[in-house]
């Protein structure tokens, strides 16, 4: 699975800061050129990093995926937020908050282009936009 996370914001004279926050789920990074891969794999991730900020260590506090995203959006670990497995029941508080809301809320523009919210709803909150890769595709469903 792939996910990536874009947030831009609105047009506005009070809000200068542009960002985009890539977020990989299962990818290995010493397959990627920016972190020395010989082999041509990743030019358009690579392009990114050469004038992005790359962090060289980044460790999930938080494993598997749901709970590793929750931490990601919420700012809260699983044993806070209550989602530490895969579990159907577990699920965030609906006054949990949410990194995409908050932006939404400051004026920004926020997009996702995920499969998240097909484990758990509240993956798609606070989103302008959210987009399935696999829409229309049976074979990645």
């Amino acid at each position: 699975m792939c996910d990536n996370f874009f947030l831009v914001p609105l047009q506005s004279e009070a809000i200068t800061v542009q960002f985009v926050v890539v977020y990989l789920d299962a990818l290995r990074f010493d397959h990627l050129g920016c972190y020395g891969y010989k082999r041509q794999t990743s030019p358009n991730i690579d392009e990114l990093a050469r004038k992005s900020v790359r962090f060289e260590r980044a460790y999930p506090t938080d494993v598997p995926t749901q709970p590793s995203y929750t931490l990601f959006f919420s700012g809260q670990r699983g044993i806070v937020n209550g989602v530490v497995s895969h579990a159907s029941w577990e699920t965030i508080g609906r006054g949990t908050p949410w990194l995409s809301s908050i932006l939404e809320k400051n004026g920004y523009l926020t997009a996702a282009v995920s499969t998240l919210y097909r484990m758990k709803p509240y993956f798609a909150r606070g989103f302008n936009y959210y987009m399935n890769p696999t829409a229309g595709r049976p074979e990645l469903t």
